[in-house]
């Protein structure tokens, strides 16, 4: 028999896997990131300033590569 709360969990919805730049660093060692559309992020982990990264669940998951942002209109 399978674990219910397993279950459950597997109905909830997962955190998406973002992409912005690093543009500040807050004193208690938080960063600030900008998304594509121009929205903000506090997150937690470790990058340089301007630099790229993937975020989930508010955490830096790793650099993400340098590539135009195209938004198109449907």
């Amino acid at each position: 028999m399978s674990n219910i709360w397993r279950e459950f969990e597997r109905l909830l919805p997962q955190a998406p896997l973002l992409t912005g730049k690093v543009i500040s660093r807050q004193e208690s060692g938080d960063l600030i990131v900008e998304l594509p559309g121009g929205g903000q992020l506090r997150v937690t982990g470790e990058a340089e300033l301007g630099q790229r990264v993937f975020v989930k669940a508010d955490q830096v998951i790793g650099e993400a590569p340098e590539l135009p942002f195209v938004e198109i209109e449907i």
